[in-house]
């Protein structure tokens, strides 16, 4: 009698915390679930990241940092990033679709599995760097880029990859034309 007292005078009938506490706790276990999930994804992608990156973020404003970063977006497939990455030059010289073919019928050699700097040479506005690369198959290749300042950003504006022919702890003979190449002062 109290209830139907309490529904027709306006008022409302006394709550009942257990009940209410049954009824949200469904909800509360599907927030936990989703924040728990989320945090889940978003901390295994930056592994991901920090494991291809190395653990460090590539700064694009130095020479090796614009190769990495380019690097990277091969890696990832994400060939429109790596392309913007060519100097204007190189860019009116290779149209894109030449630049994706060219990918596309490497691909291996464009997703390396490792990657380690064997020389840099750097000026304020040129540096010639060679890369060891290893394919996810185990090729090895070597990466020539060529890189350069233009209006304070680095810019790649040659690279030349080659199956890796020499074996390991073999010395290669360098011609003057080669160190006039890389060291223009010569």
């Amino acid at each position: 009698m109290d209830e139907f007292r309490f529904a027709n005078d306006g008022t409302a009938p006394p709550k009942d915390p257990e009940r209410d506490a049954r009824h949200l706790l469904p909800r509360r276990v599907a927030i936990l679930f989703a924040s728990g999930l989320i945090a889940f994804s978003l901390t295994s992608w930056l592994l991901v990241q920090a494991k291809w990156n190395g653990g460090e973020p590539h700064d694009a404003s130095t020479a090796e940092g614009v190769v990495r970063a380019q690097i990277d977006a091969f890696a990832q497939g994400e060939l429109q990033m790596a392309y913007s990455l060519f100097s204007p030059r190189y860019r009116s010289e290779v149209p894109f679709e030449t630049f994706e073919h060219v990918v596309s019928s490497h691909g291996g050699m464009f997703r390396p599995k490792s990657l380690r700097l064997e020389y840099k040479i750097e000026s304020l506005a040129h540096a010639d760097l060679k890369f060891g690369v290893e394919a996810g198959d185990g090729k090895k290749f070597t990466a020539n880029y060529t890189v350069i300042v233009i209006e304070g950003r680095w810019w790649i504006d040659q690279m030349r990859w080659h199956v890796e022919v020499g074996t390991p702890g073999r010395m290669i003979a360098w011609s003057n034309a080669d160190f006039r190449r890389i060291l223009p002062f010569c």
